[in-house]
């Protein structure tokens, strides 16, 4: 049986990623992600034109070099020269993580445990943080994966905008939260997989999807009220972390709330009683102006791989106000 990834892309041809030669007028918050300079029909006044995959624009550097890397296509047909090298997607199917915890569903204690998590997770921590402290105005969700927190922001009201560097993650990202896609492949025990209903209506209309690189978000300073960091930093060296949180501070309006979900790192990770994680962290953001005002700590992220195989990590939900 092919992996779960794969086989959500074999869906009807509407679903298919491919490139758009008539592309639709330019969202007026996108900009050129090398000059900061408006776009029109995604062409920036230097006169690089920005590709579309799917009708989601790729706003990154040198996009067609970028496409021929790690588009969602082989260029072995018709430059085989070039060896396509697919940005992975972290997340082991694209419906799990729109599941709470307490419907994954697990044996013995186990489940009874996971039960009891409920919908409990970093995303709805973050969510509540963001909804209650964020003022008015468009969000930013970097790096978003195949689009747990961007449907979150989306149902509670807020008009979004997400990018991811990986263009199969966008994609799906899109289609889930459309309605394209309908249903998925999640893993099972032995390497096979099961097709499971995704389990959320289609969000309000509006949400704008790029494929872009979080570290160079293609957008004017100042441009959002709240930007949401999920999971973007985990597992990053200190050089990606650090170009990470700039770029997010820098398209965030003063007065404006960032939150971020980081995992505990160490032996004692997510032990009541540890210190808190990551000071460097906090450090950089004062670095960077910006004040924490809320966190929770030891708040759990079930992963399941299979049905046999789940993953808990306990994340760190800060929330921080940019003066």
């Amino acid at each position: 049986v092919a992996g779960p990834l794969e086989q959500a892309w074999r869906a009807p041809p509407r679903s298919r990623p491919t490139t758009v030669t008539a592309p639709p007028r330019t969202p007026s918050l996108f900009v050129c992600p090398e000059t900061g300079a408006a776009l029109d029909n995604w062409r920036s006044p230097s006169g690089v034109r920005y590709p579309l995959v799917s009708g989601i624009p790729v706003l990154v550097s040198e996009p067609k070099a970028f496409l021929l890397r790690h588009g969602p296509w082989d260029p072995n047909l018709g430059v085989p020269t070039v060896q396509r090298q697919p940005i992975a997607i972290r997340e082991p199917d694209a419906i799990t993580p729109h599941l709470p915890a307490g419907a994954l569903g697990a044996p013995l204690g186990l489940g009874d445990w996971l039960a009891a998590v409920g919908s409990l997770c970093p995303a709805q921590v973050a969510l509540s943080q963001g909804s209650e402290l964020a003022p008015p105005g468009p969000v930013l969700h970097l790096g978003c994966g195949v689009g747990d927190f961007t449907r979150r922001v989306a149902v509670a009201g807020r008009v979004v905008y997400a990018v991811d560097r990986s263009p199969e993650a966008v994609v799906l990202a899109r289609d889930l939260l459309s309605g394209r896609i309908r249903q998925g492949w999640i893993p099972t025990h032995g390497g096979g997989a099961a097709k499971v209903r995704f389990p959320h209506s289609p969000v309000p209309p509006g949400v704008q999807f790029a494929i872009a690189d979080p570290r160079r978000p293609p957008f004017a300073p100042g441009s959002f009220a709240w930007v949401p960091v999920d999971r973007a930093l985990d597992g990053a060296d200190a050089t990606r972390l650090g170009e990470v949180l700039v770029a997010a501070t820098a398209v965030l309006a003063r007065g404006g709330t960032l939150t971020l979900t980081t995992a505990y790192d160490g032996p004692r990770a997510g032990v009541p009683g540890a210190p808190a994680p990551e000071p460097e962290l906090r450090d950089a953001l004062v670095e960077l102006g910006l004040r924490v005002v809320r966190e929770q700590l030891h708040v759990p992220r079930v992963t399941r791989h299979y049905d046999r195989s789940f993953q808990v990590d306990f994340h760190h939900c800060v929330a921080a106000r940019r003066h």
